[in-house]
């Protein structure tokens, strides 16, 4: 092969990656603040409530992982873990909105860790943390 075809080759794959790697960043967004926005905790109703996003790119996979912290009665605090199964086999379903019983006077922190993961298992998470009060902010 010649060094023009094997640039023209070269140049090729880098632009497929920079387009594939522009898309999946523009819908990881896209899925971050969808997510965000039905995200919320109800500290009267003690209640945890997320949306899982009604669409996925294709050749990507939607990821979440649901946790906190809880206070036992001696101050001390412990680690809880809510939706395992789904976590684990990545059964979500799309579009369907999940609740959790969690009470607030327990209530340390919650953590969703969320995003999509592609093809190549290149992972495009966030972490959204809902405080006892309700408040949330994506950190990290």
């Amino acid at each position: 092969m010649g060094k023009k075809k094997i640039f023209a080759v070269l140049i090729s794959v880098i632009l497929a990656a920079t387009t594939f790697l522009t898309f999946a960043l523009s819908h990881s967004n896209n899925i971050r603040d969808q997510f965000y926005k039905k995200a919320s905790y109800n500290p009267v109703k003690g209640e945890l409530r997320f949306t899982i996003p009604k669409t996925v790119p294709e050749g990507c996979t939607f990821y979440l992982h649901v946790s906190g912290r809880i206070l036992i009665g001696d101050g001390t605090g412990a680690s809880i873990h809510m939706f395992e199964k789904e976590s684990q086999d990545g059964s979500w379903v799309q579009g369907e909105t999940y609740t959790y019983p969690v009470k607030a006077k327990n209530l340390d922190e919650l953590l969703l860790v969320y995003g999509l993961i592609d093809i190549n298992k290149k992972e495009y998470l966030y972490t959204l943390r809902i405080t006892p009060d309700g408040e949330k902010q994506i950190i990290g």
